[in-house]
């Protein structure tokens, strides 16, 4: 056709001269969006294409997403390239995290109110956490974020997550800084 619609106008690139298009020029348009269309959530995926999250159940890992490629030293379970840790029950992740560099953010941003129920499963997976399914948490009035109460995973996602917030029986996911 001569007016470039042989990928349904899905595409926003558009041939500058009026020839007809070709089934090569379809094709580059959309190899060239498969590949600028990158992973946009900040995982890790390999090259073979599976998606790893950036995680590892433990020990110490190659830091391969952002950042300069170093490595980051962990004792706890390794997520979304963040160093992770099952606090004890109503224990806060100022006090998890005091004898590991610190709280990290992404107790938040990752799997915390910031990140998502998926993210949280991951963290909880990877710290051998209680459950399996992450259940909606709401109107406690504490900003756990992502934890284990009993056996049974939450995501508290209506509060903000905050270093120093607690929870009657609540194991808290915390990333921490080493």
């Amino acid at each position: 056709m001569a007016d470039g619609s042989l990928d349904g106008g899905a595409d926003s690139d558009t041939d500058s001269d009026a020839d007809s298009d070709t089934e090569s020029d379809a094709d580059s348009d959309a190899d060239s969006d498969t590949e600028s269309d990158a992973d946009s959530d900040a995982d890790s995926d390999t090259e073979s294409g599976e998606d790893t999250d950036g995680w590892d159940a433990g020990g110490t890992t190659t830091d391969e997403g952002e950042g300069d490629g170093g490595s980051l030293s962990c004792a706890g379970a390794v997520a979304g390239d963040h160093c992770w840790y099952l606090g004890a029950e109503q224990e806060s992740c100022e006090e998890t995290c005091a004898a590991h560099g610190g709280f990290d953010a992404a107790t938040l941003s990752f799997a915390g109110s910031g990140g998502t129920d998926e993210h949280c499963a991951d963290v909880l997976d990877a710290l051998d956490a209680a459950g399996s399914s992450v259940y909606p948490l709401m109107g406690i009035g504490a900003g756990i974020g992502c934890a284990s109460l009993s056996s049974a995973r939450y995501r508290v996602a209506d509060e903000t997550t905050t270093a120093d917030a607690t929870y009657v029986l609540a194991r808290r996911a915390c990333a921490c800084a080493e």
